[in-house]
């Protein structure tokens, strides 16, 4: 299945929260695994893993780009609380 058919069928969906510490391997970098976790103590996923299995980010906004922060302006679509995020209507 596709991500939109996961989350239709409710076979995928937000369920925690991970946090982000590099986009490259450093030497200098610690970690709370260990080394002999993952690839030397780093979990390493792909662009595609993000496309396929993340729903939500957080950004501190001086890292966005003002186009991006001018979709904020927008008013916002209300989802009622049945809805397995953003699913097509029905």
């Amino acid at each position: 299945m596709n991500k939109a058919d996961r989350i239709r069928t409710f076979a995928s969906a937000s369920s925690h929260a991970m946090t982000l510490m590099a986009v490259d391997l450093d030497a200098e970098v610690e970690n709370s695994w260990g080394p002999s976790a993952g690839y030397q103590g780093h979990i390493i996923m792909t662009d595609e893993w993000f496309d396929e299995y993340m729903f939500r980010l957080v950004v501190d906004k001086k890292y966005v780009p003002a186009s991006v922060l001018d979709l904020l302006k927008q008013k916002p679509t209300v989802l009622p609380a049945w809805d397995p995020l953003f699913a097509e209507d029905k």
